[in-house]
């Protein structure tokens, strides 16, 4: 596993995350994480380099904007960056409220 810090916030706020990679798929578990938002973007860091997709992959997982948690989307690119998106067509936070990511397991394919 590894420390995910979502940026985007007042603070840092951060959780333990779990993965497994098998047969070239990748499921990654967030636990909440979440913070009262400054920017209109969030991410985490802390993803290790042996489960960077060697194409950007998007993923659908519980993503709160605002104070209210819906279906947004998860990056997960192949430099290793995870950005967080409030909806499906992507678009920007409310840089205020509360933003996160909610308990979820997303699954992407390395290759």
């Amino acid at each position: 596993g590894f420390t995910a810090v979502l940026t985007g916030c007042a603070t840092s706020p951060n959780g333990a995350a779990i993965y497994t990679a098998a047969a070239g798929i990748v499921a990654l578990y967030f636990p909440a994480i979440s913070g009262v938002s400054s920017s209109a973007a969030a991410t985490l860091t802390g993803l290790p380099q042996e489960i960077w997709p060697q194409r950007n992959q998007y993923c659908v997982a519980r993503i709160t904007d605002n104070g209210t948690t819906a279906f947004g989307l998860v990056l997960v690119t192949s430099a290793g960056a995870v950005t967080l998106y409030p909806t499906a067509a992507a678009g920007a936070f409310t840089a205020a409220g509360t933003k996160g990511i909610a308990e979820c397991t997303i699954h992407y394919a390395l290759d």
